[in-house]
């Protein structure tokens, strides 16, 4: 996936991300509103980012790098593909955060999969993630009735989910 927007690119990894992902990966505030898995060790941090990697040069994943003048700052992937309909979620850096930058990657996204053959776009956030939601919403998308109760972290987390259809 290769898409710019007014002020980001989003596309693939290079090798030279590996260490900005895996500090990503790591980062504590990250894990408060996006899941990501326990992992242990450098190792495991090093296969999880050959993975995303791969998935951003796959024909058979939505998935990239979201950059700022060639700077990563963060990354948005499916999580799920059926039919036509794409389930996504996307991550940007704390540092980088309420700069409009989520809302400009999701649309820049959402534009680019009805480009190309996808009929509707799913994202999920925890119900308390409320910048999450503002971002959705920004985009057109509206609360559909789905929900899921999640063990995240030792707690269950309650996650609502938005769409947005061509």
């Amino acid at each position: 996936m290769r898409i710019r927007t007014e002020r980001l690119s989003i596309k693939p990894y290079s090798q030279k991300d590996k260490v900005a992902i895996i500090e990503l990966l790591k980062d504590d505030k990250i894990k408060e509103t996006f899941i990501i898995p326990d992992i242990h060790g450098q190792d495991q941090y090093e296969k999880m980012f050959d993975k995303m990697k791969r998935d951003t040069e796959s024909n058979q994943h939505y998935a990239g790098g979201i950059y700022l003048n060639d700077i990563l700052i963060g990354f948005i992937l499916d999580t799920d593909v059926v039919n036509s309909t794409v389930e996504i979620g996307y991550v940007i850096l704390p540092s980088y955060q309420n700069c409009g930058y989520a809302t400009e990657a999701l649309n820049g996204v959402i534009k680019h999969l009805f480009q190309n053959g996808i009929n509707e776009v799913i994202a999920g956030a925890f119900s308390d993630n409320l910048p999450s939601i503002r971002v959705m919403i920004k985009n057109g998308m509206k609360l559909i009735d789905r929900r899921e109760d999640i063990e995240y972290r030792g707690q269950i987390r309650h996650c609502v989910f938005y769409s947005i259809k061509k």
